[in-house]
């Protein structure tokens, strides 16, 4: 098998490579343990892992299992919002808007936003939330080097500006004279906060899911409790009521011979005859009030003799 990583620069776009081309095309699920999707990406296991939760949470795969076997699918979410980059290109009425619309392969959510900051003709996409042109300007008093237009566009595509601020407030703390390129370094930073930021967002929802299954094996084990104490009080009715229907039903003298029969049957063969004497006047005298355990060996020992006869 080639290596599926080969030619993509993230995980997740060689894992969804790998996802496509190796799913059963008949149930439209794709089974393999992170381990083997490791072997072949050339990645680590936890890298995988990561992974998978972050496609997971962005809708990007769906996740099944049915019994201990995990199948992954990759899901309609990125259509579906390339639908939406098309729809609001091709409404534009312009030749370049058809075409963007068309050719368009970066999946941009509802709420898009056409903003022109003062000064500059250039358009630019949001999702959720505009400019923030204060932020913008405190970048640009300490990134010195970002060209043009660059950094307004770079804010966009970040769409995090909380993000980019504590990135920012954590350069000036460790600011040197000596950095060459300060957008570079910068652009570095807020790439390993942003992917920091997801690593933490996906173990916070695995920790969510492992709670959420660990409550729910403890419903399941109460559920199980329930029904095996439901169970046991209704075996317990039932050899109640047979043995009160055999008192009622045997005479006096026939209950005797079946004590005395049980009490020198083979199951209280290692006991001597001192000891069977006891044992039967014990259960001849409390014989309404005979324990569970009496009961039922005495029940067991009767249908033994009936199947017999």
């Amino acid at each position: 098998m080639k290596d599926q990583g080969r030619g993509f620069h993230s995980t997740k776009g060689a894992l969804k490579k790998m996802i496509a081309d190796f799913t059963n095309r008949k149930n439209g699920f794709f089974c393999m343990q992170n381990y083997t999707i490791a072997k072949y990406l050339k990645r680590s296991t936890k890298t995988i892992a990561n992974t998978i939760s972050m496609l997971k949470i962005d809708n990007e795969i769906e996740v099944l299992y049915v019994g201990k076997t995990r199948y992954l699918k990759l899901s309609n979410a990125r259509k579906e919002t390339l639908e939406i980059v098309k729809k609001f290109y091709v409404g534009s009425g312009t030749e370049s808007g058809s075409r963007k619309g068309t050719e368009s392969g970066s999946p941009i959510r509802n709420n898009i936003n056409i903003i022109k900051p003062k000064g500059y003709s250039n358009k630019h996409i949001q999702t959720g939330q505009g400019i923030d042109i204060i932020l913008v300007n405190d970048i640009k008093k300490v990134i010195t080097n970002f060209k043009g237009t660059k950094l307004e566009e770079y804010v966009c595509s970040v769409r995090n500006n909380d993000l980019l601020r504590k990135t920012l407030e954590e350069y000036i703390k460790n600011i040197n004279s000596d950095i060459k390129n300060p957008a570079g370094l910068f652009r570095k930073n807020v790439t390993e906060n942003l992917e920091r930021l997801k690593v933490e967002k996906a173990e916070a929802y695995l920790e969510k899911k492992c709670k959420e299954q660990e409550i729910l094996k403890l419903e399941e084990k109460m559920q199980e409790n329930a029904k095996f104490k439901k169970a046991a009080q209704l075996h317990e009715i039932k050899l109640n009521s047979w043995y009160d229907n055999y008192l009622k039903i045997t005479s006096d003298d026939k209950q005797l011979k079946d004590i005395h029969n049980y009490i020198y049957s083979d199951r209280f063969s290692y006991l001597d005859e001192k000891n069977k004497k006891l044992i039967f006047n014990t259960i001849h005298k409390s014989k309404n009030n005979l324990d569970r355990h009496n009961k039922l060996l005495f029940k067991d020992y009767l249908s033994e003799r009936k199947v017999e006869s």
